[in-house]
This record gives C-alpha cells, structure tokens and sequence, in this order.
C-alpha cells in the first residue's frame, strides 16, 4: 500500500470531528496535485492531437468516464471548436452536473449519456466509490465494475448499482462509420478512466477488429491495483496484450496518469 492510501486509510480511522479537520488541508492538496497534473496532461495530449489531425477531418473526442465534468471542460477548452464530444459517465447524480456542460458550451456539438462503457450492451453492475473528504477536483474517484482492486479506503464492495451498459466496441464502429465522409477517414480520440473497465473494453475492441479505427488514445491503466489477487494474472496479461495490439497498430497511446507515451 503506498504512503497516500495509509494516510488515507488511518485518517478513515478518526473520529468524524478530527477527520473534518485534518481533511481540509489533504483536500486542499488533492487540489493542487489534480489540477497540475490536468493541465500538463490536457496540454500534452491537445499538442499531440492538434499535431496528428487536420480539421479536413472530422474530429471526435470520446470521454469514457467524465465523473462531474472537469477533464471534458478542460478538453473543450484546449481543442480547436471543430471537434465532436461524446461524455459517458456511470454514476447517475453527476449527470446533471455533465448536462451543464452543453449548457456552459451552447456552440459547441456535446453529447452526454448515463452509461458505463462496457463490452457488451444492456445494463451493468458496478460498485460505487466512497464519498471522501479529499476527492478534491473530482467526486466519488473510484467507482468501478471490477471487484477486487486494491482500494479498501475508496471502495465497499458490499454495495452495488445498477447502469445502462454500451458496447464501446459498436459504438466506436458506429460513429467511425457515420462520419467517415467521401473518403476522409475521421479522427477519434478516447480518453478512458473506467477503473479498471478498460481491459474487457479494449480487449473486445481488439476481437472485433475495430482497434484500427482509434486515432489517439489517452487512458488511466488500472492493472497494478490488482496485484496480489484472484485476478491480477489475468490483467496484467491483458494489459500487455492490449499494449502489443496497440503498437502493432501505430496507434499513439498516453498514459494519463504517468504523463507520457507508450
């Protein structure tokens, strides 16, 4: 476990009155750090995407995960206003806060769902976060359809919803061929921070054959917080499948959470 999460884990362990006090300041922090990392890596990706594509083409961001709305805000900022958003976020109330979005941006062409991106469509079981007292850009951080991460301080995995699931693979393929115009192949970049989600995701993309049709993407890999259980085999070496897949591909890939490029 690393320092953070002892911390964390030993905060949980106080009473509500001092966890109110000591909670500020580690809040305050998580801003920080959040915020700095978000606009190094907007900047890293918007520099890398605005360099590889064309406004000739049509140009697609897709945000798998988008929680309350900060991370898509800060694209629709950074990327030129050609470009199409499509927002999917699990948790029903952050919704309303992703529909203020379109609200905040009436030029811009902004799609928002309420659906976990999945390899199959129908409906999800998932696992919500914790409310934590230092989420600080971000709210309930952790939420996640796979069981067994090692997050004791963020997940309880007694508790359990309910989400409309969408197949990422057909969608990709649906929207690559919607805008697929005379020819101009169209430019789809995804952002995806699914917790974990993103293996069976990106492996079914991979199965269908449609991994090709992926422009850029830029993903938080989860595959470390399995270490240790039933399942971190099976990650770890889907993670280095999906990885193999990828660069056979030439497709450019960003890990967002340690800032560079596969």
């Amino acid at each position: 476990m690393s320092i953070k999460r002892k911390i964390q884990k030993r905060v949980l362990q106080l009473p509500a009155g001092l966890q109110s006090v000591i909670s500020f300041p580690l809040n305050q922090l998580a801003l920080h750090a959040q915020t700095k990392h978000l606009n190094r890596a907007v900047e890293e990706v918007t520099n890398f995407i605005n360099k590889h594509s064309s406004p000739k083409q049509n140009r697609i961001f897709i945000d798998g995960g988008c929680n309350n709305g900060t991370t898509l805000r800060a694209f629709i900022d950074a990327l030129p206003p050609d470009f199409r958003f499509f927002g999917f976020e699990v948790q029903e109330n952050l919704v309303s806060k992703l529909q203020s979005v379109r609200r905040d941006y009436p030029s811009r062409k902004i799609k928002i769902r309420h659906a976990a991106l999945s390899d199959h469509d129908g409906e999800i079981e998932y696992f919500p976060s914790k409310k934590l007292p230092w989420g600080g850009l971000y709210d309930r951080i952790a939420t996640t359809t796979e069981r067994g991460r090692n997050l004791q301080t963020h997940l309880d995995y007694e508790i359990r919803a309910v989400a409309p699931a969408i197949n990422f693979s057909s969608l990709l393929a649906d929207i690559f061929e919607k805008y697929t115009a005379c020819g101009n192949i169209p430019f789809i970049a995804i952002k995806l921070n699914v917790e974990g989600a993103e293996y069976p995701i990106l492996t079914q993309v991979i199965r269908d054959g449609h991994i090709s049709q992926i422009g850029f993407l830029t993903a938080e890999f989860h595959h470390a917080e399995f270490n240790g259980k039933p399942d971190g085999g099976r990650f770890r070496e889907q993670h280095d499948q999906i990885m193999a897949s990828l660069r056979r591909q030439r497709i450019p890939v960003h890990d967002w959470t340690l800032r560079n490029f596969k």
